[in-house]
């Protein structure tokens, strides 16, 4: 409206018609008047130029907000529509996500139900395994048990018996060692009486034997009888030539008598040399 008014307003200096002259008096019309009066002239028509130009860009400074405001407003139906379409958007993609989100936790839940129905089953075949190897151990362990007490039993029945036999065995032994010692000792004794009669009769009284001496001789012999040497072992008498004569008629009875079994010789063996015997 201000505009409107602006330009509605007559801004057209009034020019003053000049009086009517005498044209006599015009003649003398001082030339400052005429530059002043065509100075004037130039004025106005600047100043209509002026407001003609103002009113060309008082139109175009409406016709430019004019269209501003038209662009504005189009902009901002534009943004309008353009939040409008993003806010759909983001409601699909929301709701898409939504969805996305409940499918997704839904398949988690599937999965962890099937992950713990899978991992009970596989809870359950453990223990049902396990239960299995502790019957099977417990079984083992009980055949075990009884194989072990079986062949503890059957050691300790064989171990009976064995000493039962080792016993008898033992007492047979002990018959047959009796039975053999005694022979043996009959055999010894025989065999040493038969070296002993065999020194006696190869035996030279010396002169001072008295009554009542005697010694025990160690003999040395060689399998054939042969005697290799012979010592006083001990003597009732310190008379050396009766000590002498011993030892003489040992040597002289070599070869001595073989024994009855050849088992029973010595190679060394004592006897008893006893004249009065």
């Amino acid at each position: 409206m201000v505009s409107f008014l602006f330009i509605s307003m007559d801004w057209t200096p009034k020019i003053e018609r000049a009086p009517v002259v005498n044209i006599v008096k015009a003649v003398m019309i001082d030339e400052s008047q005429i530059r002043a009066e065509a100075e004037r002239k130039r004025k106005i028509e600047e100043e209509k130029k002026r407001v003609a130009e103002k009113k060309r860009e008082d139109a175009e400074e409406k016709k430019r907000k004019a269209e501003a405001e038209k662009k504005q407003k189009a902009d901002e139906a534009k943004e309008r529509k353009q939040q409008e379409e993003k806010k759909r958007k983001a409601a699909e993609e929301k709701k898409r996500k939504q969805a996305e989100e409940k499918k997704r936790k839904k398949a988690e839940e599937k999965k962890a139900k099937e992950k713990k129905a899978k991992e009970l089953a596989e809870k359950k075949r453990k223990k049902a395994e396990e239960e299995k190897k502790r019957k099977a151990a417990e079984e083992k362990k009980r055949k075990a048990a009884e194989e072990k007490k079986r062949k503890a039993k059957e050691k300790r029945l064989r171990e009976e018996s064995e000493e039962a036999l080792r016993q008898q065995m033992e007492e047979e032994q002990q018959v047959l060692d009796v039975a053999r010692n005694r022979r043996e000792q009959r055999l010894m004794s025989s065999y040493v009486d038969a070296i002993r009669q065999d020194v006696q009769r190869s035996w030279r009284k010396p002169p001072g034997t008295k009554a009542g001496m005697a010694c025990t001789v160690r003999v040395s012999q060689i399998p054939g009888g042969e005697v290799v040497d012979a010592k006083i072992v001990s003597c009732s008498t310190n008379d050396e030539n009766f000590k002498r004569s011993v030892i003489s008629a040992v040597y002289k009875a070599s070869p001595l008598p073989k024994p009855a079994d050849a088992s029973i010789f010595q190679r060394a063996l004592e006897f008893k040399f006893n004249p009065q015997e």
